[in-house]
């Protein structure tokens, strides 16, 4: 099988990474302005924006495909609850700006409340994977990606189990679901643990899980994307 070169912008710890490395044989490359010491795969330290900014014939000679996933923080509903909410930058619209012209598919993810920045956004849940984790994120792409509906009714029925929901949504104080864990709780126990089991995740520390995308999200994206390029190439 042929292998495409990803470049993973705002990377993280990797969860959307590891998924994309599940779904197909991609070559994965992470950058981060912060250091990233568990990310699983190849990675550079630098300023994203810094980045695309000037070395634009690098991305075109090297990636077949773009993540990116700008800092949500400015976007999500709990800025309201940070003094320094205003510090947040708001940068979808200035990545989509320096990305697409360059013409190489892109996937953007965010929250929810980033709808209004977004074009035309799938929505994805992790109920529609069978994980433990009500975690809704928004992806936007230039070629065409399905989304899924959400499978809230297992999670409100499977009792034995806690489920997670983003203590941003809310979501847990109105279904009255006790969360596995949430950004605002201190759980007792191996909260790391528990984390890691709803979310499918095995390799971050626990700070890093609180800002992660559970790599199902693109482990279903990434095939869509192998797919496309796929069938690009061989027309």
């Amino acid at each position: 099988m042929r292998r495409y070169n990803i470049v993973d912008l705002f990377s993280g710890a990797g969860g959307t990474a590891m998924g994309f490395h599940q779904a197909a044989p991609f070559n994965i490359v992470g950058v981060d302005i912060n250091p990233q010491p568990n990310y699983p795969f190849t990675f550079r330290q630098d300023d994203v924006m810094e980045l695309l900014s000037k070395q634009v014939d690098t991305f075109k000679s090297w990636a077949d495909v773009i993540n990116a996933a700008p800092p949500c923080q400015g976007y999500s509903v709990t800025r309201h609850m940070n003094p320094n909410a205003e510090s947040y930058p708001l940068l979808i619209s200035a990545v989509r700006e320096l990305i697409a012209p360059l013409g190489i598919p892109y996937v953007m993810e965010n929250v929810e409340d980033a709808r209004w920045d977004m074009i035309k956004p799938i929505t994805l849940c992790g109920s529609s994977f069978g994980l433990r984790v009500r975690r809704h994120r928004l992806f936007e792409s230039n070629i065409p990606l399905k989304g899924l509906p959400c499978e809230h009714r297992w999670q409100n029925e499977h009792k034995p189990y806690s489920i997670h929901m983003s203590s941003a949504r809310g979501g847990y104080r109105r279904s009255g679901i006790q969360p596995v864990f949430g950004s605002c709780q201190n759980l007792g126990g191996d909260s790391r643990f528990l984390k890691g089991v709803a979310m499918g995740i095995d390799w971050m520390k626990e700070h890093e899980m609180n800002q992660a995308i559970p790599p199902a999200y693109s482990r279903y994206l990434g095939k869509q994307v192998y797919d496309y390029l796929m069938k690009r190439d061989a027309s």
